[in-house]
């Protein structure tokens, strides 16, 4: 199993999930949110993401 992971704040961003506070919905994969997404929790960059394995 896969995820995105914040590299400033190890945030998980998990497409089973979604992201709450950004208003994007479970079932939403990280390669389709818009360029301009932000870590919800340091706003950080999307290219600030690493694909963890776990």
């Amino acid at each position: 199993m896969t995820a995105h992971q914040c590299a400033d704040c190890l945030t998980l961003y998990d497409a089973s999930f979604g992201d709450e506070k950004a208003n994007i919905a479970p079932g939403t994969l990280f390669e389709s949110l818009e360029n301009t997404y932000q870590c919800s929790v340091c706003e950080s960059p999307k290219e600030s993401f690493v694909i963890v394995e776990f």
